[in-house]
């Protein structure tokens, strides 16, 4: 798993450098490990030492006192409704949480979110800028970091 993900890494550096290598890991279908049964082992540690954040899969949001910031919890927006999702939102809103929203697709057939669902709830994070910190998971990653210490 280090090699894939070193050479991963490395291609997208050369591709994007303009990222800085500052990307976060989004756990494939969610799972943090590889093998099974007495062979099975997280590679957790891995995303531990090279990303600010590891995306993992969850169905509330994260608390940034207690997350690990290695496996945080991203909701899967396929097939939600705006109302849904910004439901969602004001409830991490309300309970001082982050949301972490996830989609493969926009508008697509596969495990997509609707182009209007995701447009409306766009619009409602742009009307609530003031209110919402709306930013990439590296960046709010990053300074829940810094917070902690």
């Amino acid at each position: 798993m280090a090699a894939t993900i070193d050479a991963a890494e490395a291609d997208l550096n050369c591709l994007f450098p303009e990222a800085g290598n500052q990307r976060s890991f989004c756990y494939p279908c969610y799972q943090s490990y590889v093998g099974a049964g007495t062979q099975r082992q997280s590679y957790v540690p891995l995303v531990t030492e090279r990303f600010i954040v590891g995306r993992g899969g969850g169905e509330r949001p994260n608390n940034p006192a207690l997350i690990d910031l290695a496996y945080t919890w991203s909701w899967a927006l396929e097939g939600h409704s705006a109302e849904q999702m910004i439901a969602y939102i004001e409830q991490a809103v309300s309970q001082g949480h982050w949301a972490i929203l996830c989609m493969h697709g926009v508008g697509a057939e596969h495990i997509a979110v609707s182009t209007e669902a995701l447009a409306t709830t766009i619009d409602f994070l742009n009307r609530e800028r003031r209110r919402i910190w709306t930013d990439t998971v590296v960046r709010i990653g990053a300074y829940i970091h810094r917070q902690r210490q």
